[in-house]
């Protein structure tokens, strides 16, 4: 089974389209299992804030490291092998020879 975990603050969209589609499929198949994982659960104010400041000052917000990166820890406790893919508009394009690449793993944290 593959095991897809994704670290996000909208984990409600993920979850109310899971099953549809061939992605609904795959899970109701067991081919497929998915987790998310909510930064905002691993902040430690009452805020529950993931927003920060950019390094350096200017306009913008970023992500705070630590709850982001214990996110990703837990979820990394759950899939020791599996690989961390940081999504990011300046990152490489996705294609099918990635895709194939990626459906040999056991799992993949995005």
């Amino acid at each position: 089974m593959f095991q897809l975990d994704v670290v996000t603050l909208f984990p409600e969209i993920f979850h109310s389209s899971l099953d549809k589609g061939v992605i609904g499929r795959a899970i109701k198949n067991n081919l497929v299992e998915f987790r998310s994982w909510n930064p905002r659960d691993f902040t430690k104010d009452k805020h529950k804030s993931v927003d920060d400041r950019p390094y350096g000052g200017g306009p913008g917000m970023v992500m705070m490291y630590q709850p982001v990166c214990a996110a990703i820890n837990k979820s990394k406790e759950k899939q020791k092998n599996s690989k961390v893919i940081f999504l990011s508009p300046q990152g490489k394009q996705l294609k099918q020879a990635n895709v194939i690449e990626f459906s040999k793993q056991e799992g993949m944290i995005l």
